[in-house]
């Protein structure tokens, strides 16, 4: 599945202090690792980067820590159920605040990027762009990646560049989104 070197400790109590665990991804396979858990979608692709993080005793939900993963296709275009998906992700968390940065995040022949915030681990928060060049592009590879035909999932055929600018809100139990569609010649 891959190679990941970690180092830990890890406090029973209060009194023993604070855990922590340190991490380097060495080209560890997504694909493979969701495949051994029989999810029904996976991602095609390799991932490394380090994560480290620090909490009290056993409180592991009261956790700060950074994490920086890159992420790279195994394949070139989806298949049924595996999606091939590329990028960098760079997450911080600091007192119950989850920030996580996407420089980008290929999938689809779309690229998102932006911002997403989580604080006390309920309320949602950011901004991400979605940008697709090529709409149909876009439209072929979610057939491919779903299993449909050729031309079920839109009813007639588009083209044209697409940008979707979004705003997140509300919480992980009722989220809210502001978007902004940008097709001139759709």
């Amino acid at each position: 599945v891959g190679n990941v070197e970690a180092q830990g400790v890890i406090a029973l109590n209060t009194d023993a202090g604070t855990s922590q665990l340190d991490a380097d991804l060495r080209t560890l396979d997504i694909d493979r690792l969701m495949r051994a858990l029989e999810l029904p979608y996976v991602a095609a692709t390799r991932a490394g980067g380090r994560i480290t993080a620090r909490w009290p005793a056993l409180e592991y939900e009261r956790a700060d820590g950074d994490a920086q993963v890159t992420l790279i296709p195994t394949r070139r275009t989806p298949s049924r159920n595996a999606l091939p998906v590329g990028g960098r992700l760079l997450a911080t968390a600091r007192d119950q605040r989850l920030v996580l940065d996407i420089q980008e995040l290929l999938a689809l022949g779309a690229a998102l990027a932006g911002r997403v915030t989580l604080a006390e681990r309920r309320v949602l928060g950011g901004r991400v762009q979605l940008r697709a060049p090529e709409i149909a592009r876009v439209v072929s590879n979610a057939e491919s990646f779903l299993g449909r035909p050729r031309g079920t999932l839109v009813g007639t055929p588009v083209t044209g560049a697409l940008r979707l600018d979004a705003r997140l809100g509300g919480a992980v139990t009722a989220p809210s989104v502001e978007a902004t569609v940008h097709a001139p010649a759709l």
